[in-house]
């Protein structure tokens, strides 16, 4: 593992990130693989189940619709016997059709069973249907009933045998689509734990990686840093000992050139040492007279420290102040926008208001449609009803074939019935909005109440901005006052300086000494320049 060591920092850090890259591109790429897998799924149970049920359903539905339309032919007559006889071929035609779509999409081999049986079916209630249409244009009103009623004849079987084919395919398509719900279910369960457990291994490896990488980059840099420790505490007779040929190596190998260095320089300043001791003392007796005049600038100094003192304070207080007053002004502006808000809030109640006025108008118009439609009723039903007491009255025992005209009868007056409940269900649903008018109004006037009462506060804060900005010019006043004080004391100052350069002057003469010896130290430092360590660098690489 040695070249692995020698290599440069960032080809580490590289093959450790590509590592990560590789195992991130393996989980998306299996992620996407499971994500395709369901696609493929629920498509399929869209395409070939889903979609199969609507025509089926829509057979059905016309189905049950022709079944309406042969009941009306023995109560019409004419044109209106014409008209629904036309519907009723037009819905025999559209079952058909419907039918042919659903032999287009794919089908299951159950379903492909299953369909001849229904074509059969349908076949032989078509025969029936037409032999009934025959009866109806001859106006055979009597055998027509007759084939209607007959549970065993021809219309009642080829009417039973296809909507059971037809409720049978329904079962069948839905139970293939709930079996492929219930497969794509298991697939996703599967794909999701292959993913757990691609995704566990991929950070069990990433974690490994890291750690590894990072334990060959730190490892030689604590050492590092252990020596370099040791050396500003004073020991200057260890080295780090790392022999790598990467960026880590030439630092180690530079820390322990440094450390050797040091401790020659050390070795020539002790020398130089000495004759330093006697320039100090020459120093020594100079500083006394510089630190007799010393005395009044401190004085002096000590008043400015006092009136820069109180300056600050003055400052702080204007500081504050204008703090208290931005924040006062963010304050006012949220209020402002609550305000807003509650306006916004109001109007949107009373726009709530005008649309449920509206619907309660809408429903007004809808129950005089219906009231309208009960007195229709009603108005057939007393002609039915005495046109069946006169019929039976001429007929005596033959009157029991206006057993449809009573069965009319019965079915208008359940018309009425039902009309009469819609009536009672719209003056509810008229209850309902009206009380959720009244709501919308009572939330409109908390609304404006809410209003006045945050303008109200704008008004408040804003009167506590004005006053925080009066103590603010009232402290700058004061911060000007205090700073023609600080000119006075530093006058003061440059007096005391004046003196302070004539003890300078006599300190030039052991100035001169200290710049030899500095500059034998200058020599002795000499091999720490800057370009060296450039140089130095350069050769490494």
């Amino acid at each position: 593992m040695k070249w692995f060591y020698n290599f440069k920092t960032a080809v580490k850090l590289l093959l450790a990130f590509s590592v990560l890259g590789i195992m991130v591109v393996f989980v998306g790429l299996n992620g996407i693989k499971q994500q395709e897998e369901m696609n493929n799924r629920l498509n399929d149970m869209y395409q070939n189940h889903l979609l199969a049920i609507k025509p089926l359903m829509e057979t059905k539905d016309l189905f049950n619709q022709s079944r309406n339309e042969l009941r009306k032919l023995y109560m019409n007559s004419g044109s209106e016997s014409s008209l629904t006889i036309k519907s009723l071929r037009d819905d025999m035609t559209a079952a058909s059709e419907r039918l042919e779509e659903f032999k287009r999409t794919e089908l299951t081999a159950e379903s492909q069973e299953q369909l001849p049986v229904l074509e059969t079916a349908l076949d032989s209630y078509n025969r029936s249907v037409d032999e009934i249409i025959q009866m109806a244009s001859s106006h055979q009103n009597n055998q027509l009933i007759q084939l209607l009623n007959d549970p065993n004849g021809v219309y009642a079987q080829g009417r039973d045998d296809t909507l059971a084919a037809l409720d049978k395919l329904i079962d069948i398509n839905a139970g293939e689509a709930q079996r492929a719900e219930q497969a794509g279910k298991e697939a996703f369960a599967s794909g999701r734990e292959l993913v757990y457990w691609i995704t566990a291994a991929a950070l069990a490896v990433t974690i490994v990686t890291g750690i590894f990488v990072s334990g060959i980059i730190s490892r030689p840099l604590r050492k590092i840093g252990s020596v370099a420790k040791q050396a500003a505490e004073g020991e200057l007779g260890i080295a780090s000992g790392i022999g790598t040929t990467d960026e880590v190596g030439v630092i180690a190998n530079a820390v322990d050139t440094m450390i050797l260095n040091v401790r020659k320089v050390v070795d020539r300043i002790l020398l130089n040492a000495e004759s330093l001791e006697a320039a100090s003392k020459q120093i020594s007796v100079t500083s006394k007279e510089i630190a007799g005049s010393n005395s009044n600038r401190a004085e002096s100094e000590g008043k400015i420290n006092v009136l820069f003192k109180e300056l600050t304070d003055v400052i702080n207080s204007v500081a504050q102040n204008t703090k208290q007053a931005a924040e006062l002004s963010e304050q006012s502006a949220r209020i402002i926008d609550k305000g807003t808000e509650v306006v916004n809030i109001s109007m949107n109640s009373m726009n709530d208001v005008r649309v449920h006025m509206a619907e309660l108008e809408k429903n007004s118009l809808v129950i005089g449609g219906i009231v309208e439609m009960i007195e229709d009723i009603a108005d057939r039903t007393n002609l039915l009803a005495l046109s069946a007491a006169i019929e039976a009255a001429r007929a005596g025992e033959q009157g029991r074939g206006f057993a449809v005209v009573a069965d009319e009868v019965r079915k208008l007056a359940e018309s009425s019935s039902s009309a009469e409940k819609e009536i009672i269900g719209m003056i509810k649903g008229l209850q309902e909005k009206i009380k959720l008018s009244v709501a919308a109004v009572e939330e409109s006037v908390t609304y404006s109440h809410r209003t006045a009462e945050t303008f109200g506060d704008i008004q408040k804060i804003v009167s506590e901005t004005g006053a925080k900005v009066t103590n603010i010019a009232a402290a700058s006043e004061e911060q000007s006052v205090q700073a023609a004080g600080a000119w006075d004391a530093v006058e003061s100052i440059t007096a005391a300086t004046k003196v302070a350069a004539a003890a300078s002057e006599k300190m030039a003469a052991t100035a001169q000494t200290l710049a030899q010896m500095a500059d034998e130290l200058q020599k002795s430092v000499s091999i720490f320049k800057i370009d060296r360590h450039e140089e130095t660098e350069r050769e490494s690489q």
